[in-house]
């Protein structure tokens, strides 16, 4: 396991996050 998939994970719960903002 890299960190990179860490980042994905992390990137893509604040890209979620977002949109249920909006």
């Amino acid at each position: 396991m890299t960190p990179d998939s860490g980042v994905r994970q992390r990137f893509r719960c604040m890209y979620w996050a977002f949109r249920v903002l909006l």
